[in-house]
């Protein structure tokens, strides 16, 4: 969470960091916010943050966001989609088949589909912010979805994760991610997913230490602000708040150099990284297009548009790379 003050403007306002831990990307990330802001208002924004979970729930600072409480904050797309369902749309099983592939999707045809969804709601989305792919882990290697039979396996609230659980033929139990240290140590869950900075130094991989590198949902949050509050900024501080967060290109570079010395470190750290081949791959991704059907059907009523668009961005993407 991020409290902000403005003595020259005599405003303040509040913004959110949905429980990031210090010395994480997530956290340097807002800490740069926080710096640019105050910089490049003259010190008529000052930022101060509130982080760790301070304010609570995603879900309770979406609440917050929307009834003016609350100004600026970074949501999953999950507990968006609870006021744009057609977010749930981006934790579609293998929507993207690269990070490259993303990035390209995001940023030249999602961003504008999600502003314009956004701004029915009263909300401005500033920015992404990537958390990575999701990947599988477990306490004992789950190299294929036929090993997955039975597996007592940790899904969140997303209709996503249940449905992907579902696919593979797991034993789908639902836990709050504040829960799931408890769940691992009793083996009420001995499996789950998430992407790996949420994996490797949170406690989770020493329970459960193999980690199968399914790549199969690319998680993103969206950093949003409350369109009432920043329409009554200046033009030159809604300005600042709309260019202060890192760039993309440097965010992306701060959470996968996250993730990727978390890999480097596997051994350290107390768990052993699965890569699988083309054909194990392909064995996950035609057992969960079940999932990604009844995905798109539940998305919201312009999924099948958004899905369109995102079908047109990769055949420009693969056109790109084929001239590169």
């Amino acid at each position: 969470m991020l409290a902000a003050t403005s003595s020259a403007t005599a405003q303040s306002y509040i913004g959110g960091g949905s429980g990031v831990p210090e010395n994480t990307a997530g956290y340097k990330k807002w800490m740069m916010f926080s710096e640019a802001v105050t910089e490049r208002s003259g010190g008529a924004l000052e930022i101060t943050p509130i982080i760790s979970g301070a304010l609570g729930s995603e879900e309770n600072i979406l609440s917050s966001l929307r009834r003016g409480r609350v100004q600026v904050a970074i949501i999953s797309s999950m507990v968006v989609a609870s006021v744009v369902p057609e977010a749930t749309l981006l934790q579609t099983p293998y929507l993207f088949n690269s990070q490259e592939e993303a990035d390209f999707i995001l940023d030249t045809v999602l961003f504008d589909q999600y502003t314009e969804l956004l701004e029915d709601k009263g909300l401005v989305l500033l920015s992404w912010d990537e958390v990575g792919f999701h990947q599988v882990y477990g306490t004992e290697p789950l190299l294929t979805p036929g090993d997955m039979a039975g597996v007592r396996f940790r899904v969140s609230s997303s209709p996503a994760a249940r449905l992907f659980a579902g696919a593979i033929g797991a034993d789908t139990i639902s836990l709050p991610f504040s829960d799931l240290i408890m769940g691992l140590q009793t083996s009420l869950v001995t499996a789950g997913e998430n992407a790996i900075i949420l994996y490797a130094q949170t406690g989770v991989a020493e329970l459960a230490p193999h980690l199968m590198m399914t790549n199969h949902s690319f998680a993103v949050n969206f950093f949003i602000a409350d369109a009432r509050w920043l329409n009554r900024l200046s033009a030159e501080h809604q300005n600042v708040v709309r260019t202060a967060w890192p760039p993309m290109d440097v965010g992306r570079a701060m959470t996968r150099a996250e993730w990727q010395a978390d890999l480097a470190r596997a051994d350290v750290l107390g768990f052993r990284v699965h890569d699988l081949t083309e054909e194990q791959r392909q064995m996950w991704r035609d057992a969960v297009e079940p999932a990604r059907q009844n995905l798109i059907g539940i998305s919201g009523p312009k999924a099948s548009d958004i899905l369109e668009a995102v079908r047109r961005g990769q055949s420009e993407f693969k056109a790109r790379q084929s001239v590169e």
